[in-house]
Order: C-alpha cells, then sequence, then structure tokens
C-alpha cells in the first residue's frame, strides 16, 4: 500500500511533531511526507488548507492520505504505527487523539510562550433530533470504548482515496456554530455509510503553544 503523509500547517512543526517526522522518516522511509499546502495557509484556515491537500493528494497515485496536525504527535513506537499504516481497518481510521483542556494548565516555553497538552478523547456520537436528524454530536464518554466512536477530530487521520470518491466538494467545511470542518467531515461519512475505525494504539499527543498572557490564569 502506498501512503501520503501531510503535515496541514501555517508555516512550521511543533517541536514534538517535527521529532516524530524525523523519526518517522528513519524507521519509515517509504513513506512519502509533505508539509503543507503550498500556498499561505494564514489566508485559508484548517478547512481550505485540508481540501488543497486532499486536491494535491488526488492528483498522484498513493493509495491513502494520512493527514497529522503539525501540533500532533503520534507514538514513537515501530509497532503501533506499523499497524496503523498496515493494518486496513476500513477506509478511514483515525487515532486517538486528545482534544485540549487549557484550565488544566501547561509548560513555560522560552520568549513568553506557554505549551498546553490535550487530555481528553476527540471522539464524538451523533446527537439526533426527536425525527432521528443529526443536531449535534456528543463527546464520548471515558466509560465508553473507542470502537463506539462516530465522528472524531482528524489530527491524525487515515483516508482512502477512495472515499473522495463518495463524498462530495468540499470535503472539509466550516459551518459556524454547527461543524467544525473536522466533524463536517465525519458527517459526509454518515451520510453515505463509510465507517470509522479508531485504532487505539495510535494515541497522540496533542500540544499547543500560546502566548504566556492569553493564558495568565492556567494552574
Amino acid at each position: 500500500m502506498k501512503v501520503e503523509l501531510w503535515y496541514p500547517t501555517r508555516e512550521r512543526l511543533t517541536r514534538q511533531t517535527a521529532r516524530w517526522a524525523i523519526w518517522m522518516g528513519r524507521t519509515f522511509p517509504k513513506v512519502e511526507q509533505f508539509i503543507g499546502p503550498e500556498a499561505p495557509y494564514c489566508t485559508w484556515g484548517p478547512d481550505r488548507a485540508r481540501n488543497r491537500i486532499v486536491e494535491s493528494f488526488l492528483t498522484r497515485d498513493a493509495e491513502w492520505l494520512w493527514m497529522v496536525d503539525a501540533d500532533t504527535a503520534p507514538p514513537f513506537d515501530k509497532k503501533f504505527v506499523a499497524h496503523f499504516l498496515h493494518q486496513e481497518t476500513g477506509p478511514v481510521t483515525t487515532g486517538v487523539v486528545c482534544g485540549y483542556n487549557a484550565s488544566r494548565g501547561g509548560s513555560i516555553l522560552p520568549g513568553g510562550w506557554m505549551e498546553i497538552m490535550g487530555l481528553f478523547r476527540s471522539l464524538y456520537v451523533w446527537d439526533y433530533d426527536s425525527e432521528g436528524k443529526i443536531q449535534g454530536w456528543i463527546p464520548l464518554r471515558d466509560d465508553q470504548p473507542a470502537s463506539k466512536a462516530e465522528a472524531c477530530g482528524t489530527a491524525c487521520i487515515k483516508i482512502h482515496r477512495s472515499v473522495f470518491e463518495k463524498i462530495t466538494k468540499p470535503y472539509f467545511h466550516v459551518i459556524e456554530d454547527k461543524y467544525s470542518e473536522d466533524l463536517f467531515f465525519c458527517s459526509q461519512l454518515k451520510a453515505k455509510d463509510i465507517p470509522l475505525a479508531v485504532d487505539e494504539g495510535m494515541k497522540c499527543d496533542h500540544w499547543k503553544e500560546v502566548e504566556l498572557g492569553d493564558y495568565a490564569d492556567l494552574e
């Protein structure tokens, strides 16, 4: 199987992601890695960036698109990464990526910045109205297995190219007060009955660098 690994980013990877990308290149040299998209990301937003990456991916012959966000670090573990890469668990597979909880604190970095780490799973189930239509989403409870997830954050996700032939453009789209771009993508999977698989061995750290002054009240 041929896989392209993309890192959607404005301009750079965080330290943890950069270290993992170097490790990945040494451990799995046959996986092509790309940092992008190629035009100024700051004029677009994450949805447009992901769509441009998909468009670029579809011009070549790779079978799978793997996206790892620039602030996400999958495990430095050859066994878990190999399983995620090579096991065809379904057309869409996500790692278990942690979301942010800024109130839990962070570590101070030089130059007036701070690093906060995600602590809860970005896995969700759909919330339906009385007519059975999706009206939103509910975070998966800690006591629910990851296999029950119907939607996810897309900070570490592997997608077969056939998925983009079944869903419609834009593949990722932000709808204010309703969907972020990742949940919009997952709603498209739901509409086409495309299953979402969760690889529980692919536990990813999720880091965010913020200006220290913005979070002065952190514990």
